[in-house]
């Protein structure tokens, strides 16, 4: 959930912040405080689709919060948020500075405007099962379907998409 606050996105090393006493550095923090909505719209003005996506999901902003956000910014924030709202805020994850995010039909890699297909199914463990083999239970789910697993954890784990 989000709060309606103010935020500072500049100043932490600027010369009229650094080497200030406390109660004037915090003055001059509060004169340079924009409302979160401003500095949101700032970031994601300059951002590519796939990391505006991880900056929403970080701060935990549903859709309806977001639609209410987009009724409110800039026009040129309006289709990033758009764009965000058709991919339903999928999960998404940072691996060796690529972005992996999931969509319908799978896992792809976003590159600035460029997308590609990793994998064209989607691995859900439900439940690990404890014990002297540890087996994870879930399902794998290709072209609508879902499949059922029972397998050993550490089989899994070594390559996943191997496994697939």
């Amino acid at each position: 959930m989000y709060t309606d606050g103010l935020v500072c996105t500049e100043g932490w090393d600027n010369n009229d912040v650094v080497n200030k006493p406390l109660v004037e550095w915090l003055k001059i923090v509060k004169k340079k405080a924009i409302h979160w909505k401003a500095a949101l719209e700032k970031m994601l003005n300059d951002l590519p689709q796939g990391e505006a996506e991880t900056i929403l999901l970080g701060i935990e902003m549903n859709a309806e919060q977001m639609r209410d956000f987009k009724n409110t910014c800039p026009l040129v924030v309006k289709p990033l948020l758009e764009a965000c709202l058709k991919t339903n805020l999928r999960p998404m994850v940072q691996i060796a500075g690529a972005q992996i995010r999931e969509d319908e039909t799978g896992w792809v890699e976003v590159k600035k405007k460029d997308v590609s297909k990793i994998s064209d199914a989607k691995l859900r463990i439900d439940e690990i099962l404890e014990g002297n083999d540890p087996k994870c239970r879930g399902r794998i789910i290709y072209k609508g379907e879902e499949l059922p697993f029972t397998e050993n954890l550490k089989k899994l784990r070594a390559d996943p998409f191997d496994w697939m």
